[in-house]
């Protein structure tokens, strides 16, 4: 099989064809293993075509991140120079074309042509549509999305008209993403010098507090491993509710956190804590696991998971509100995971804490996973900047009174557990505890 050592990674290409030499640079998720072959196509008739799995992604491997767009273009150079092609004709397809706009910009004469088909200039050109927001909506919502990005005419009067081809179409799109019905639990195959096994740490919650953009601060550490292309929450637990879950099971949970040598990984799937089942599972196959839990004024999260109900079109009946009101109470959750697991493997970390005082919370973090405690991430602590919310629902006086006294007497006893809250970052409660 044809691999070529560029820049430290193993490029994985392929050559077809005869006549002008073109290189080929697929886009986002670009897999040679998936069919159609370009030998296939027109351009197989006419060019001699190099293709290659970009780094990351399908047979190539896995360095460590971050990569820059420089990065991708260098490696695009570099697979030229290992095959002594000093310059080709250059088609670059959506993220594809943004490395193929890079490499002409940093290697203007290994370009001869260039096509650009399907892509942006990223920057103040304009950037390509987040993909990784598409991971946000519901299954069915997501494809409606996919469709109108792939074809702007397939709007939804179209899919409205056209349901024999809105669901033939769906079929071959859909993806399932981890925690969804369907979704492949098969665990993926160390690469490049990794070993897999139990997670060093796993974030148990909570939804809507904060949970993931502390998540991406934890794997921005050197000492952490995140391979990319797998989800941050494997969900792994929370489809083994009614799974038998003897060794098997378990080896395969372990399959899921691929490490390089000297670092650790885990996961932050913030459903956990809501799922009575996971702890004593979490105990059984992961019993050295560091677990995090960070919680957030129970109100202020409830009205921020409302809102992204709202966002998902959830339709807000009685039991939407309910799965979205279970997931503040914080020390029913926290009561059930010291059952199973030492007090002294549990970090609690406060939403209002970490905005506050976000070094030392980062730090007490990385200390609590036994890392550096140095580190700065390089991307700074605040959250990443990302596309306006809906608004969260603003609780009447009445509403919220009520609220309170729901959630009060476990709020109590979430304070007697973790007395490190700061329960005057929470008005409404900190005015009964006094």
């Amino acid at each position: 099989m044809p691999w070529a050592t560029v820049n430290d990674v193993s490029l994985y290409y392929e050559r077809h064809g005869s006549g002008e030499r073109l290189l080929f640079i697929s886009g986002t998720g670009g897999d040679l293993r998936d069919g159609p072959s370009l030998a296939d196509s027109p351009l197989g008739r006419s060019f001699e075509i190099l293709a290659y799995d970009q780094r990351g992604l399908g047979q190539s491997s896995v360095p460590p991140w971050p990569y820059a767009m420089a990065d991708f273009a260098d490696d695009a150079a570099g697979l030229l120079d290992a095959l002594g092609w000093d310059a080709c004709l250059v088609v670059g397809m959506s993220f594809g074309g943004m490395v193929a706009q890079e490499l002409a910009i940093r290697y203007p004469r290994r370009v001869r042509r260039l096509v650009l088909a399907c892509t942006s200039a990223g920057g103040e050109g304009g950037s390509s549509y987040p993909l990784h927001e598409l991971a946000a909506l519901e299954p069915d919502d997501r494809v409606a999305r996919q469709m109108e990005l792939i074809d702007t005419r397939w709007d939804e009067d179209w899919r409205r008209a056209n349901p024999d081809m809105v669901a033939l179409i769906a079929g071959r799109m859909r993806i399932r993403r981890p925690g969804e019905e369907g979704f492949d639990l098969t665990p993926p195959r160390p690469e490049g010098g990794e070993t897999a096994g139990p997670p060093d740490y796993v974030g148990v919650g909570a939804t809507a507090s904060g949970s993931t953009w502390w998540h991406g601060l934890v794997l921005d550490h050197p000492g952490v491993s995140a391979r990319p292309g797998l989800p941050p929450a494997r969900h792994f637990l929370s489809a083994s509710a009614t799974e038998p879950f003897g060794p098997d099971r378990v080896r395969a949970y372990h399959g899921w956190f691929p490490r390089r040598p000297g670092t650790l990984a885990g996961e932050w799937t913030p459903t956990y804590a809501s799922c009575p089942w996971v702890a004593p599972l979490l105990a059984r196959a992961a019993p050295e696991a560091r677990i995090l839990l960070m919680v957030r004024d129970p109100l202020e999260r409830l009205a921020v998971a409302l809102a992204a109900g709202a966002e998902r079109r959830a339709a807000q009946t009685g039991t939407a509100v309910a799965e979205a009101m279970d997931g503040g109470f914080y020390g029913a959750q926290l009561r059930r995971l010291l059952g199973c697991v030492p007090a002294t493997q549990v970090l609690v970390l406060q939403y209002e804490q970490c905005r506050r005082d976000g070094a030392g919370q980062l730090a007490a973090t990385y200390r609590f996973l036994g890392l550096d405690d140095g580190h700065r991430p390089g991307r700074g602590l605040r959250p990443l900047p990302r596309r306006p919310a809906p608004a969260a629902p603003a609780f009447d006086p009445d509403t919220r009174d009520r609220l309170v006294v729901l959630y009060a007497d476990d709020v109590a006893e979430l304070v007697t557990l973790a007395p490190a809250l700061d329960l005057s970052l929470w008005p409404s409660f900190a005015d009964r505890s006094r």
